[in-house]
Parts: C-alpha cells; structure tokens; sequence
C-alpha cells in the first residue's frame, strides 16, 4: 500500500518557457544581477564637467531616466561614463544627471562597447555586412524575397 501524505496524491502542473536575454533590466538583489550586468548592452561616454557619477544610480537626460551607471571613472580613463540599459539617442553636448549624486555633465564622446571588430580568425564582420544587403525588407519587397 502506498503512502500518501494526507492521504491524497497532489500533482502540480509547472509549464516554462525558454527566456532569451535581451537587455532587460534585472534586480533581484542576488548574483543573477551581476550576470545581467556584465551581459547588458553598453555605451561608453567621455563626460565634460566636474562631480562623480555613483556606479548603480539612474542616469537622466532632463527628467526622463535614460540608463544605470556601472562604472565611471577618472582616474584610469579621465571622466569615463559607462551606462547600461539605454532607452533614449544620446547626441555629444547632452546633459546627463545622476539621480542620486546630483552630477551633471555634458557628453564628449561616445563609444558604442558592442560594435563588432574584425577578427583574424572570425567572418562575423563580413557576415553582418553582407547579410545587410542581402534582403529587401523595403516597400517595393514586402515579401522580403532576395532581390
């Protein structure tokens, strides 16, 4: 005879689904936070001005936050920005706000961290090029057939 507890046979249903990273913001308060960090869409900034940016806080562009600070430095890169989770077009001579600092600065540069170099061994770049010109996804080809 089987033992049941309460003399019952439960059945749970769990149904799941393959989740694919793309840039979603995270913060659960555990390690999965850092994973999510160092796999998120960056955008490296050289800042004008003065005043520290605090790695964490929100960053605005006028009252509208725009992306998280994970790193500023200026000593081994003077006034480096980076930022992660970009929700606006940022244009050099932007001003930027730290939420929690109050820092405010202007854009220099910017550098897109996620551009694809080409390496020796690697055909990725001649790939993403090629395949650009591959498919016609214009009004004339709606369908998308190769041209």
């Amino acid at each position: 005879m089987p033992f049941y507890q309460v003399g019952k046979l439960f059945v749970f249903k769990l149904q799941a689904e393959l989740f694919e990273y793309a840039g979603e913001d995270f913060d659960t308060g555990t390690d999965a936070d850092f994973v999510e960090e160092q796999q998120a869409y960056r955008v490296d900034l050289r800042m004008n001005g003065s005043g520290d940016y605090i790695e964490g806080e929100n960053i605005k562009l006028g009252t509208t936050v725009i992306g998280e600070c994970v790193n500023y430095s200026t000593s081994v890169s003077p006034n480096q920005l980076e930022l992660i989770h970009v929700t606006a077009s940022l244009r050099v001579g932007d001003t930027l706000v730290g939420e929690k600092s109050g820092t405010s600065r202007d854009i220099a540069t910017i550098s897109d961290l996620m551009t694809m170099n080409q390496d020796g061994n690697a055909q990725n770049l001649d790939f993403e090029q090629k395949a650009d010109n591959y498919l016609d996804f214009s009004e004339t080809n709606p369908f998308g057939e190769v041209t």
